[in-house]
C-alpha cells in the first residue's frame, strides 16, 4: 500500500472514529438557551448604557471609573 492510500485510509478512520465519538444534541437545552437569550437577554441594554451613558472608556479615564462603579453595582 503506498504512502498516500494509507493517509487516506487513515484519515477517514478518524473522521468515523470523530463522527460516533459525538454525544446526541439535547434539544430541550437549547430549547431553553435559546429563548433565554432572545426573550430574558440584558446584552443589548447593557450595551446601550456602556456606550451612551459611559462612552470613551480608555484605561485610566475617569469615565472608565464610573463605567466600572455601575457595572459593578449592577
Amino acid at each position: 500500500m503506498t504512502k498516500r492510500k494509507l493517509l487516506i485510509t487513515f484519515l477517514c478512520t478518524c473522521g468515523l472514529a470523530q463522527m460516533y465519538a459525538q454525544e446526541e444534541v439535547n434539544e430541550e437545552i437549547n430549547i431553553i438557551i435559546r429563548k433565554h437569550g432572545l426573550a430574558q437577554s440584558q446584552a443589548m441594554e447593557i450595551a446601550g448604557w456602556m456606550t451612551d451613558l459611559y462612552g470613551p472608556r480608555l484605561t485610566g479615564s475617569p469615565m472608565l471609573d464610573k463605567a466600572t462603579d455601575w457595572m459593578q453595582k449592577t
